[in-house]
């Protein structure tokens, strides 16, 4: 299997790098990086027979930050705004800050 973050590059920077990992054939596996972050919105998943069953979870890493208030209305479109934020701010706590420009 080979997964590669179909994401576009960082701006002027290269493409990251894919994850190789060979099943063993044996049964249910299940695969972690570690040691590693990476940020991605599609991924895709290469090399596996037609016949496969797969199951694929994108595990949500950040640094645990208590939330310090909230914010709420009666429009839903501005809670999913509020809510999309969030979980942006929290995207970038993970082990490097994310998509901030290079200095």
């Amino acid at each position: 299997m080979t997964h590669k973050n179909t994401s576009p590059p960082p701006p002027g920077g290269p493409p990251p790098p894919p994850h190789h990992y060979t099943f063993n054939g044996a049964g249910q596996e299940s695969y972690t990086p570690h040691f590693n972050y990476a940020g991605f919105r599609y991924a895709e998943i290469t090399g596996l027979p037609a016949d496969a069953k797969v199951t694929v979870a994108a595990q949500a890493v950040h640094t645990d930050v208590p939330a310090a208030g909230s914010f709420s209305t009666s429009d839903p479109l501005l809670n999913q705004i509020q809510s999309a934020v969030s979980q942006t701010q929290l995207n970038d706590l993970g082990v490097h800050p994310g998509g901030l420009p290079d200095p």
